[in-house]
């Protein structure tokens, strides 16, 4: 029998329906953060189904990382949940080189967040995994990276990092992926030495400056952004071009249709030779 969370035997009205997205919120030192929970269509209260948490990139959300990843679809397909951190102002607190210890200032949000859903609905503690992209992918490697981590696996996209406190971290099933053409954080800029066969870790043996990929991530947000700001301002305008052409050229035919009334009459002989038409040339 898989584990159970304590949401399998809740009665809460107040509970996430299936199908739906639901934003919830936790206070952390005294701040409320919110998260996205999404349970598939297919839940039933008192089954316990797996998680996969998925943490955004820098500069961005909750909403977007759903919306791009599309994991609430494959959620709803195969049967699991989804939830989807918000970072502080789009982004994570990791911890520094020289830290000692694998803890972070979103420890307790995490931990809290993870709760707060396992109260909510029937998950199964044993079958959590953690998925992110960009600095979200940092995020998954840091969870990856504790010796009493929550998650059974890990996966992540376009940003690896390793800490020396890893070291002390135990094996942990992980899948990266790095395309050659990533622009915002390169993949040439990580050498890899072979893995440790005593704990199975892949260690660089060299990482690019973090600052630098943040920095360039950032930067083609902001370009991204002001691209649909153009468009939109464009389509903006368009639209009110169009708006205006129909409704002064409504009332030009109002005005015309007014000042020679006579016209009326015309409309039963048009709306026959409109009927005779479609009666001979209708499909």
């Amino acid at each position: 029998m898989s584990p159970t969370s304590p949401g399998c035997s809740s009665t809460d009205p107040q509970a996430p329906i299936a199908g739906v997205m639901t934003t919830r919120t936790v206070v952390v030192d005294g701040l409320e953060r919110p998260y996205l929970l999404r349970l598939p269509p297919t839940y039933q209260p008192g089954k316990p189904i797996p998680t996969v948490v998925t943490f955004h990139g820098m500069g961005s959300t909750a909403d977007q990382q759903l919306l791009v990843t599309a994991v609430g679809t494959s959620a709803d397909k195969n049967g699991y949940a989804v939830i989807a951190p918000q970072g502080n102002s789009g982004t994570w607190a990791l911890p520094p080189d020289n830290q000692t210890t694998v803890t972070t200032p979103e420890d307790g949000y995490v931990d809290a967040m993870l709760a707060d859903a396992e109260g909510a609905a029937c998950l199964d503690p044993s079958r959590m995994y953690a998925a992110g992209m960009s600095m979200g992918s940092a995020m998954t490697f840091v969870q990856a990276c504790k010796p009493d981590r929550r998650f059974a696996a890990f996966g992540g996209v376009a940003v690896a990092i390793y800490r020396p406190i890893c070291d002390q971290a135990p094996p942990a099933p992980l899948i990266y992926f790095h395309g050659t053409a990533d622009s915002s954080a390169s993949a040439r800029g990580l050498t890899w030495s072979p893995c440790r066969t005593s704990s199975r870790i892949c260690r660089p043996s060299s990482v690019p400056p973090g600052w630098r990929v943040t920095l360039t991530e950032q930067l083609n947000i902001t370009a991204h952004l002001v691209r649909w700001v153009v468009l939109g301002a464009a389509v903006g305008a368009l639209s009110g071009l169009a708006g205006y052409v129909f409704l002064e050229g409504l009332d030009r035919v109002t005005s015309f249709r007014l000042d020679h009334g006579w016209l009326v009459w015309l409309l039963p002989a048009a709306g026959l030779v409109i009927g005779l038409a479609y009666h001979h040339l209708g499909g």
